[in-house]
This record gives C-alpha cells, structure tokens and sequence, in this order.
C-alpha cells in the first residue's frame, strides 16, 4: 500500500498529470482528454510504457468508458445519476466506487476488500492535490485513470449543484426583497 499525489488543476484543465509518490518522486504521467467518442485518458509509466488507459465509448449525460490494463481490456466504467453521494460500478473488474462528489472523496471496494481511497486535500503545503490510498501496486495505473474521470464528473456537475443548493438554502445568491408601502386616502379607492 502506498500513496500517490495527483494535483487537482490539472486534472481540471486536461492537461497533463504527473502522479507523484510521498517521497516526490514521479511514478505515472496521465494524459490525454474526454468529451468525444474515441477520446482516452492514458496512464504511462516513467519509462513510456503504457500502463492503463480509458477509452471513451459514449458520450451525453451518461458516458461510457471501456477501461484497459496494459492494453488488455479489464471492465467498463459508466457514469449514473447521483445527487450528492456517487455510486458507480466497474463491471468486469466487479469494483463498486462510493464517494461525494462535493468533496472528492471517493473509496473503491472489490466486495468487502478497499481497493484504494481518495480524498482531496495537502501535499507539500498546497491545497490542491488528491491523495490516493491504493492497497495493491497493479491496481495503481486504473486507480488513476478511475480518479481522472471521477474529477471530471465531479466539476462538470458543480454549476447544476449550486443552483440547487441555492434553492434549497434560501439566503444564498438570492437578494433581498423590498417592499414598498405607500398610503393612499380613501379618494384613492374610490377611483
């Protein structure tokens, strides 16, 4: 078991990711871009070797990725209607992802067996990077093709998240109302 830093802006803008153990040193480099059929994110390793890779299969409300383990295809991976709580499933890999979203923070268990968690937060004094828990060395390169897309879900959902946060909690990005009261006689009425 060991723990794996990705920073979280450049999971957000698409780019490339280096993905760092506790020591700094670099372990995978994670690139490419979703949005489209055909699209991947691959993970490769420090010597160039592809490692894992996701493959866009769909796209719309609910895409679809077809995941692959050194360039063998090992399960797919779909987004599903959540609110707050995330609940995916890897199917082939039998992998079930539970999480939330507002925070990202996610866990994945095969049965009862924690596979690797996620939680956002410091390394090194900044703010913006995910740490990754990941129980089993050959599940390293999926684990973070898996964190790329789930922090891509997570921010492409967060406008639709506060515009009903705000109605659910009235005083926020609401102004306030005023009332104006003027007096009339009783001429007024009549008119």
């Amino acid at each position: 078991m060991r723990k794996l830093y990705i920073n979280q802006s450049s999971l957000k803008t698409q780019e490339s990711a280096v993905v760092r153990d506790e020591q700094r040193q670099s372990i995978y480099l994670l690139i490419g871009k979703w949005g489209i059929a055909a699209d991947s994110i691959s993970a490769y390793n420090m010597h160039g070797g592809l490692v894992a890779e996701l493959k866009q299969l769909s796209t719309g409300l609910f895409p679809k990725f077809d995941l692959y383990a050194y360039q063998h295809k090992v399960g797919t991976v779909s987004k599903h209607i959540a609110f707050q709580n995330e609940l995916t499933f890897v199917h082939g890999l039998n992998w079930v992802i539970v999480g939330n979203q507002l925070k990202g923070d996610y866990k994945i268990y095969h049965g009862l067996n924690l596979v690797m968690s996620v939680k956002s937060g410091e390394y090194n004094g900044s703010h913006n990077y995910k740490e990754l828990v990941i129980s089993e060395i050959e599940d390293e390169p999926v684990c973070v093709c898996l964190v790329a897309i789930l922090d891509h879900w997570a921010h492409r959902n967060q406008p639709l998240k506060n515009r009903i946060a705000s109605r659910l909690n009235p005083g926020t990005n609401l102004g306030q109302v005023q009332y104006r009261i003027t007096s009339c006689s009783d001429e007024d009425h009549k008119k």
